[in-house]
């Protein structure tokens, strides 16, 4: 595939591909990363890219990768999020990227938190009957407060083959836990 847009007849020159998952996958492998958290700058995800190609080299059969939280180091930083999603290019076109949402994706004001990691990804939206019966006042965390409209994006769950994973930050564990146990139930 390639990325463009019709209305104005501009295409991407590279092309990507992607596999889906096969029938009764039983056995896999993926990748998972943590913390790269970088600020913005030309290197600042310098030692991220080298961890993504050792693990790809080390997995170069992984179906997917996961990156567990605090992708960035301010979550309201445009710069720090174009930084990261070019340290993962060539390998996010190909397989899913499946993303937690960590504190530094929560940075920033009551309005903000959050918005930028739920604009940035588009993650299964089987929380989010769970979310909407959220408060503010449910959230102990300041950030989190102002963030309910974002957070649906950042709880969720998928399968592949015969595994279910649950995503979610740790910034509510005690409300997570309970959706976390509903899901796995229901699966």
């Amino acid at each position: 595939y390639r990325i463009g847009d019709a209305s104005y007849n501009k295409w991407d020159t590279t092309k990507y591909t992607f596999t889906t998952e096969a029938e009764n996958v039983t056995s896999f492998s993926f990748v998972g990363f943590t913390d790269s958290q970088s600020t913005t700058g030309e290197d600042g995800f310098a030692l991220y890219r080298q961890a993504i190609e050792a693990s790809f080299t080390d997995a170069p059969d992984a179906k997917f990768m996961v990156m567990m939280g605090d992708l960035v180091n301010t979550g309201t930083n445009a710069g720090q999020w174009t930084n990261y999603f070019t340290t993962i290019d060539g390998y996010a076109q190909s397989i899913p990227h499946m993303a937690t949402v960590g504190n530094h994706e929560l940075s920033g004001t009551a309005v903000t938190a959050g918005k930028y990691f739920s604009l940035l990804f588009n993650n299964p939206d089987n929380a989010g009957n769970w979310v909407g019966t959220l408060k503010a006042s449910d959230l102990e965390l300041a950030n989190n407060q102002g963030a309910i409209a974002n957070y649906k994006d950042t709880v969720y769950s998928f399968d592949y083959g015969n595994a279910h994973f649950v995503v979610f930050g740790v910034n509510e564990p005690e409300l997570v836990n309970e959706w976390a146990s509903k899901d796995i139930e229901s699966s």
